[in-house]
């Protein structure tokens, strides 16, 4: 009787410290679910903000990017213009278009070398007043 009281006794010594040891664990790594549901839609929410702040950014960068590409475009049509009148060419085609053509008739290196000293940098951070800034 004795052991077996003494077999009881240690059982329920050892059952109360694995309850402790189990409680001290799941303070430590676990969460309850209220707790486990509001930081999953803190998360949730966070996630949103960065999704809405990235698509926000990324349609300014297209708005951007448009703008830049009818700088160049219009940049372009002047110096494609000039050189027309310059050589008295009377029709320009789009090298991507053309299927051969004589390389003494490609003005092609001479439009970029005109954009490039006509047009260095195009300001990012204020090109919704487009500002350009040509050599001097």
């Amino acid at each position: 009787m004795k052991k077996k009281k003494r077999l009881q006794n240690r059982e329920i010594k050892n059952n109360r410290t694995l309850s402790n040891k189990f409680l001290e664990f799941n303070k430590k790594n676990f969460l309850s679910l209220s707790e486990y549901n509001k930081i999953k839609n803190d998360f949730i929410k966070e996630e949103e903000i960065f999704v809405n702040k990235l698509h926000s950014q990324r349609i300014i960068l297209n708005k951007q990017f448009a703008q830049i590409n009818q700088i160049i475009k219009e940049h372009l049509k002047e110096i494609v213009d000039e050189i027309a009148k310059e050589k008295n060419i009377t029709m320009i085609f789009n090298k991507v278009l053309t299927l051969y053509s004589e390389q003494s008739l490609d003005i092609t290196n001479e439009v970029i070398e005109r954009l490039n000293k006509k047009l260095k940098f195009i300001d990012f951070r204020s090109l919704n007043d487009t500002h350009i800034h040509k050599k001097q």
